[in-house]
């Protein structure tokens, strides 16, 4: 994308699920009220080791009591983008490039997001990006191009979530033209 940017500020985290979830493979006695689903936009296993040893103990990364990971490779191409990489965050399944939460066969895939909606949890995406930017736009809409903003917005708008934030001015789309 042509950014230049020290590690602090390439962190672009996508606090997802501000709601109450259950999680069906928590091996804890009682499930979390709340779950946070902090995304660092292209952060990897390097970029945590890189953080605790550079911070030891005051790395925030090391504090949190749950933590996961997850292949986000696309469907279709050796190198994935931020559509397919976070529909698979979203859905647990595998989607093609340039796609936003759909299957490569072209079909809907519901998000976590989604299935909280559905069981009536508040939910919410905070994002440093544009609302509509591929990432958060996995986990409330279904497109066949990340390009698409005016349907990913539209999408995300009715989609029932309680709070959406979005960040970089720059980028930004008067609401009036969806």
């Amino acid at each position: 994308t042509g950014e230049v940017s020290c590690f602090p500020m390439t962190v672009r985290f996508l606090l997802a699920l501000a709601a109450a979830l259950t999680l069906t493979s928590c091996t804890h006695a009682t499930s979390p009220k709340n779950i946070i689903l902090i995304i660092g936009d292209g952060m990897g296993p390097a970029h945590f080791t890189a953080a605790r040893l550079l911070r030891g103990d005051e790395s925030r990364f090391s504090t949190m009591p749950i933590a996961g990971m997850v292949t986000t490779h696309s469907a279709d191409s050796i190198v994935t983008d931020s559509g397919a990489a976070a529909t698979a965050m979203a859905t647990g399944l595998k989607a093609n490039n340039r796609t936003v939460g759909i299957t490569p066969a072209g079909n809907a895939s519901e998000s976590v997001l989604e299935a909280a909606e559905k069981t009536g949890r508040s939910t919410g995406l905070v994002t440093t990006a544009p609302f509509w930017d591929a990432t958060p736009g996995a986990f409330a809409a279904h497109v066949g191009s990340r390009y698409e903003a005016n349907k990913i917005m539209r999408q995300m708008l009715q989609s029932g979530i309680e709070l959406i934030v979005g960040g970089d001015a720059r980028r930004s789309r008067p609401l009036q033209k969806l």
